[in-house]
């Protein structure tokens, strides 16, 4: 089956994370949906969509999850909020160097989980001091949340910096594309659409130009935990195997960055 793709716009300035259920700072941005239950047994499909936007500091997403069902109890940075009401983010920010992807894992109450590695198996959890750097916000208060009744939603928007993304990789992590030529050997294996050059007043401006212009990027997966009451394990780029398994970077989608 193809793998999806997906641009990531570049913002024009950077979003105040409000987790708004209808914010219009973000009504613009392209959406993807997370839409494959390759383990579905039973109940609603529930909903979610993804937008995605990018800065010279960080990538901000924003996840907005259609749930019936809402829970959560894990409290802890690194706990197991994949047994919550949670979305999750996988990426591979350097794909020509190996597997080594981060998992960022967020439930509905704005807990977080991170971690580093090749696979599951070899996976490390941040430090809680490089987690507090990861901005959330939430539209369910915390710190913890029963099932109600009344359910149908929520949001939850972060902002990840790229100084966290080089900690956990230990090398400079930058958008692809958006280095001068000199630099290429610091961020190896993303093309470059044309090569730096200087501005009017004699500058260095960043490579391609072009407004719009997508340019190689990061491997990604995102997915949605359905909590107590069904369980979802849905995904954006679909994954073959036996038993719900989000660690499968051979399966990730492609994230390319707009200008």
């Amino acid at each position: 089956m193809e793998k999806p793709q997906y641009v990531v716009a570049r913002a024009d300035k950077a979003p105040r994370l409000k987790a708004l259920k209808d914010d219009p700072a973000w009504k613009d941005v392209a959406v993807l949906e997370i839409a494959n239950f390759p383990w579905h047994e039973s109940g609603e499909k529930q909903k979610t969509f993804v937008r995605l936007l990018w800065d010279a500091e960080a990538v901000y997403a924003r996840f907005e999850c259609a749930d019936r069902h809402i829970s959560a109890s894990r409290t802890a940075p690194n706990s197991d909020v994949c047994n919550d009401s949670c979305v999750e983010f996988f990426a591979t920010p350097f794909p020509d160097d190996g597997p080594d992807y981060f998992n960022l894992e967020i439930n509905c109450c704005g807990t977080v989980l991170l971690g580093w590695g090749p696979d599951r198996w070899k996976s490390k959890k941040a430090p809680v001091e490089l987690i507090r750097r990861i901005e959330v916000a939430h539209s369910v208060p915390g710190p913890t949340r029963e099932e109600s009744p009344n359910d149908d939603g929520w949001v939850v928007e972060c902002r990840l910096p790229l100084a966290v993304v080089s900690a956990l990789a230990g090398r400079e992590a930058t958008i692809p594309g958006r280095v001068c030529e000199a630099e290429r050997p610091k961020v190896s294996g993303f093309a470059h659409a044309e090569p730096c050059r200087n501005d009017s007043a004699g500058s260095r401006v960043a490579c391609g130009g072009a407004k719009n212009q997508p340019y190689i990027g990061w491997l990604a997966n995102f997915y949605r935990c359905g909590g107590v009451t069904d369980p979802q394990y849905g995904t954006w780029s679909p994954v073959a195997a036996p038993k719900p398994d989000y660690h499968r970077p051979e399966c990730f989608g492609r994230l390319t960055f707009g200008g």
